[in-house]
């Protein structure tokens, strides 16, 4: 599914997350799936961000992500959030509203 970074997503309601934080990384616990998933310093962040808000855009958690980092809001970061997004939507941890 190709979204636009003016996407809406959010985690569902019933997700539930668990997690766990070591240093730059993260696990998260999906009971609804049984999952255990671990997740770098930016998927977590963007995440965290996304269960903390409820909703946001790429272009939001991008935003959000280069600011928390201390680097540019450019089209590299916006990338490696839209990419996070894909995934986290494969494994049924965000849905689009």
């Amino acid at each position: 599914m190709v979204t636009s970074p003016a996407t809406t997503w959010c985690v569902p309601p019933d997700a539930d997350l668990r997690w766990k934080l070591w240093g730059e990384e993260a696990v998260v616990f999906h009971p609804a799936s049984g999952d255990t998933h671990v997740l770098h310093l930016i998927a977590a962040e963007t995440l965290f961000v996304l269960c903390e808000r409820r909703c946001a855009t790429a272009a939001e958690l991008s935003e959000h992500l280069a600011a928390a980092l201390e680097v540019e809001n450019d089209d590299t970061v916006l990338r490696h959030v839209e990419q996070c997004l894909a995934q986290f939507r494969e494994l049924g941890l965000i849905e689009t509203v």
